[in-house]
């Protein structure tokens, strides 16, 4: 079985506290977590966050929703993500941002079972990108991270956790699955308020049963960006 580790803090520029927006009775962090726990393959999930007073609301959060939870640096996301594997001995995890409340459970286990049937260091459906934004899986061998020295990080390799593997292919063991047609330009995920109305729009039109929608069915209204 895997565990999932959700990166999120809440100091967004663009769509502050966005973890933490609702979408009816539900904040995006907890439509996550559910369509999480859908997975065939998903035992655990721990929220990792930071331990500045910004993130506060994560915490409190976490504790009354019963999720694991570790806090570490806020901009050093690598970091606190290896500290997190540390802390609850992690030996592989599935990786995602607080930012994908739609992230489909089927496109999860696609990437799960290709991890645990070949010896890769990372499955991801994001090198090169043909699912949308939103529906980006990342599973990642703990045992790789030892092969990356903090010292030896830039900035946005410190703050985009995988962005060194990406950078670096030729240094590990990479697999990636592509969806049968190009869907880089479709953006599921939440980045912005024009996002989260959309989404909500989406809600609405289906009486609140958004987790209830499977990936093919989002995927028709995000084409037709009609709701």
């Amino acid at each position: 079985m895997t565990t999932a580790i959700i990166q999120v803090r809440l100091n967004s520029k663009r769509l502050p506290k966005k973890a933490l927006l609702s979408i009816c009775e539900n904040s995006l962090l907890e439509n996550l977590v559910f369509r999480l726990k859908k997975s065939k393959y998903i035992n655990k999930v721990i929220i990792s966050t930071s331990n500045n007073k910004t993130d506060k609301k994560i915490i409190e959060f976490c504790k009354k929703n019963k999720i694991l939870f570790y806090k570490g640096s806020l901009k050093n996301v690598f970091l606190r993500i290896v500290n997190t594997t540390k802390k609850f001995k992690i030996k592989y995890f599935l990786r995602v941002c607080a930012d994908s409340p739609l992230l489909d459970s089927t496109i999860i286990d696609k990437g799960i079972k290709k991890f645990n049937n070949g010896n890769y260091d990372l499955v991801t459906n994001r090198f090169p990108r043909s699912y949308p934004k939103g529906q980006t899986v990342e599973i990642i061998k703990t045992k790789a991270l030892s092969k990356i020295h903090q010292k030896n990080l830039s900035i946005l390799q410190k703050e985009h956790f995988t962005k060194y593997f990406y950078d670096n292919p030729m240094n590990f063991k990479i697999y990636n699955f592509k969806y049968n047609k190009d869907l880089s330009d479709i953006s599921m995920a939440i980045d912005n308020k024009a996002n989260l109305n959309f989404l909500k729009k989406i809600n609405k039109r289906y009486n609140n049963k958004i987790n209830s929608l499977s990936f093919k069915k989002l995927l028709k209204v995000y084409e037709k960006k009609n709701v």
